[in-house]
């Protein structure tokens, strides 16, 4: 556990000793006498000053207490609420959601929820936007981090000084390969998604299909995040597109629609060339959906009998809409309960997939 310390990673030295110094007392008993300062500054590869500075530091957060001249030993802990930083997504479709119940789970407990200046990146923030984000977010000293987004989250950056936080929570991301060691992944089953939506309209004899998405985001913007797995429409689509091909249809029975969350001129005469009769929509958002309702009452053609749609999120616009929308829950309960599960339980390496439930409605 205690090792010499990595002078490739952007994380500061003083910090990474400080983490791996913490994570060894939390294993042992308490009047535990530490390593003598002499072995730790070999061990580490730092100066005396530096190590000593690091342990006075732990004296005084009342992790160690010194016995001159005998040396430096561990203090019985007492547990300490944790300080839990929150990430989110500016376009987060479920957020509100997400935050009530985690806020719930943790009224329980002592733990501190923050949210984090990273909520203020956009797709048009600088590199050196983001570097100075994760830095303000690294000197917080948060015991967790939960990360909620899909397109803006500066994932190289963060890998740089991951070392630097207690641990590491994604949730409701697309379920790829990890990127950064040790990380707990709380995901929705994003295939199943597709899966769910294309039976769903096979079912109500749809022959001509729209997947609408705000962005299927290209290799170009994956490599420029910096982040090794795509936009979860991508894997949504993809579950789409295999249901509907094993159930005898081609790719030319499936228009893909970039739909926009302002509705404008053009997006509803570009939604208009879509809607014809036993078409089915699935639309990435609940939201969204307004726009086929528009253009389908100004062409008369009745939802949930001449066309029909599927929304995705199952939010509070399903039951605001004439006819009621039928949507995909990802099942948010099911993620935030393993959430909670994980902080409190300060689990490493969790990978968690949970399924997805179709709500039918009248659309």
């Amino acid at each position: 556990m205690l090792h010499e310390v990595d002078r490739d990673t952007k994380t500061k030295i003083n910090d990474q000793i400080r983490k791996m110094l913490v994570d060894y007392i939390s294993t042992q008993s308490a009047n535990l006498k530490i390593p003598p300062e002499l072995e730790l500054c070999k061990k580490f590869g730092v100066s005396r000053t530096t190590i000593n500075r690091i342990i006075t530091a732990l004296v005084n957060d009342n992790y160690l207490y010194r016995e001159r001249p005998l040396g430096t030993f561990i203090k019985k802990q007492v547990t300490k609420p944790k300080r839990i930083g929150i990430f989110f997504d500016p376009n987060a479709h479920i957020l509100s959601k997400i935050v009530k119940l985690l806020s719930f789970h943790q009224e329980q407990t002592e733990n501190i929820l923050e949210f984090l200046p990273l909520t203020l990146l956009t797709s048009s923030s600088t590199a050196k936007e983001r570097k100075i984000a994760l830095r303000k977010i690294e000197d917080k000293r948060l015991d967790v981090l939960v990360c909620y987004g899909q397109r803006w989250f500066p994932y190289r950056e963060l890998e740089q000084i991951h070392k630097c936080f207690g641990q590491i929570n994604f949730i409701a991301l697309y379920q790829g390969q990890n990127i950064i060691p040790g990380i707990n992944r709380i995901v929705f089953d994003a295939y199943k998604v597709g899966e769910l939506a294309a039976q769903h309209l096979l079912n109500k004899g749809c022959k001509k299909f729209v997947f609408a998405s705000f962005e299927l985001m290209p290799e170009d913007k994956i490599k420029f995040y910096g982040c090794s797995f795509p936009h979860y429409d991508m894997q949504i689509f993809e579950g789409f597109k295999k249901t509907l091909k094993v159930m005898g249809k081609n790719t030319d029975d499936i228009r893909i629609l970039n739909i926009s969350q302002q509705i404008t001129d053009e997006n509803l005469a570009l939604v208009a060339t879509q809607i014809v009769p036993q078409c089915g929509f699935f639309i990435l958002g609940d939201s969204r959906a307004k726009i086929i309702y528009d253009v389908a009452n100004n062409k008369d053609l009745q939802i949930g009998k001449d066309i029909f749609i599927v929304g995705l999120f199952n939010t509070d616009w399903t039951e605001i809409f004439h006819p009621t929308l039928s949507s995909i829950d990802i099942n948010v309960e099911e993620m935030v309960k393993a959430l909670n599960e994980s902080i409190n339980n300060n689990s490493r390496n969790l990978q968690i997939t949970v399924k997805p439930q179709l709500i039918v409605r009248e659309s």
